[in-house]
């Protein structure tokens, strides 16, 4: 599936801007999300990855398109749980500038629309011991009673 991150109608066709639609995705049971802009596609995994890399975070490489991509085992880098079975779970496509990476996780779910009020901030906890995750997550996207949080992919990639 291809993203398309030209500018869109809302519901009250007013335009909606990349920065306001979130891909939602789950990484074990927890649902995360990232902001659409800088997603280039998201792409069924193959069966098998190359596996070469001694980096328990970096899943391997793939053939794609005219070359290759490296791919980032996200439940591993996040939830600290290795993905052994890489079947029936997608790849999220994301670029920074010329450099493109993909970024292993459960299941996509959806594009949702989002507006400044389902938008928090992350509160800053003062401890050198963040986990991982913490250190990626950009924002807090608000649904009823349950908060996703937004990761920044980008500053994963080199």
């Amino acid at each position: 599936m291809t993203i398309e991150t030209a500018s869109t109608l809302n519901k009250d066709n007013k335009v909606s801007s990349p920065e306001e639609q979130v891909l939602s995705f789950h990484l074990k049971d927890q649902a995360y999300g990232v902001y659409i802009q800088n997603v280039k596609e998201i792409i069924k995994a193959p069966e098998r990855i190359s596996d070469y890399i001694d980096n328990p975070n970096v899943k391997g490489i793939i053939s794609y398109r005219n070359g290759s991509l490296p791919i980032i085992d996200l439940i591993n880098k996040i939830e600290n749980y290795p993905t052994d079975n890489i079947l029936d779970k997608s790849i999220i496509v994301i670029e920074k500038g010329e450099k493109l990476c993909g970024f292993l996780v459960e299941k996509v779910e959806n594009i949702q629309q989002t507006t400044e009020k389902d938008i928090t901030e992350v509160p800053r906890v003062i401890d050198d011991n963040a986990s991982l995750g913490d250190k990626f997550v950009s924002k807090l996207l608000k649904r009823g009673d349950t908060i996703i949080p937004i990761l920044d992919l980008q500053k994963m990639i080199g």
